[in-house]
This record gives structure tokens, C-alpha cells and sequence, in this order.
């Protein structure tokens, strides 16, 4: 009988240490992506380590020659580091004129276009 007893209160500590582990790692990912800055535009070039976003729609980017873009979008939006944890599978599936939205560290290197360092990217698939 004590036997017992000692299991259940064993399993109810488990399961309260295990739900409390679940909540607060909900919470944290709930707080980095409302707290973490983000840039949203769409994809100008792909880089193995880096992409070119610039606030445009996908309709001006599509379909035009790359002389054209650069000389339109030279000195606008952000050249994103990527960080290595991103997927392959997912760095092979950004195209140009794709919308992203990108979580980034905030600091923003004065260049042209500017630079940061991402910490993750999604994408919106229209």
C-alpha cells in the first residue's frame, strides 16, 4: 500500500515537472517571436549564406532582368546573414520575388543595402 502511494506522488511530481517544462517553453517561443524584431519584404537574391530583402511587392521583382533590379533596389533593404541552423531543405526552397518575413537581432551595419544578422526566416506563400 505505501507502495502505492509513493508511485502516484512520484507521477504526479513527473507530470507537474513535465507540464511545467512544456508552458514555459511556449512561453519563450511566444515571447521571441513578439519581441524579436522583423523586417518583411520580398526576396531581391539568394546567396548560399545570405539573402537580399527588399520592401517591394513580388510583382516587381518577378520576371525582370537583374541589370534592371539592381540598379532599381541598390541602395534599399537588408542583406541577412543567415544563421547555419536553417534547413537545407529550406534554403533551397526561397526563390526571387518571394515574401519573407525575417527575425533578426536589431542591429542594422550602415552599408548599401544595409546588413543584418538573421535569426530565423518564414515565408508567405501566396
Amino acid at each position: 500500500m505505501k507502495e502505492s502511494v509513493k508511485v502516484k506522488k512520484t507521477m504526479k511530481r513527473l507530470l507537474f515537472i513535465i507540464t511545467s517544462l512544456i508552458i514555459i517553453t511556449a512561453l519563450s517561443v511566444l515571447f521571441f517571436f513578439t519581441s524579436t524584431p522583423s523586417f518583411t519584404g520580398v526576396i531581391l537574391e539568394i546567396n548560399k549564406s545570405s539573402i537580399w530583402v527588399v520592401e517591394a511587392s513580388a510583382h516587381n521583382i518577378k520576371n525582370k532582368p537583374d541589370d534592371e533590379l539592381y540598379e532599381k533596389y541598390k541602395y534599399q533593404g537588408i542583406v541577412f546573414q543567415l544563421p547555419s541552423y536553417i534547413p537545407e531543405r529550406m534554403l533551397n526552397e526561397f526563390s526571387r520575388g518571394q515574401e519573407v518575413k525575417i527575425y533578426y537581432s536589431g542591429e542594422v551595419r550602415e552599408s548599401a543595402p544595409a546588413g543584418g544578422d538573421a535569426y530565423w526566416v518564414t515565408t508567405f506563400n501566396k
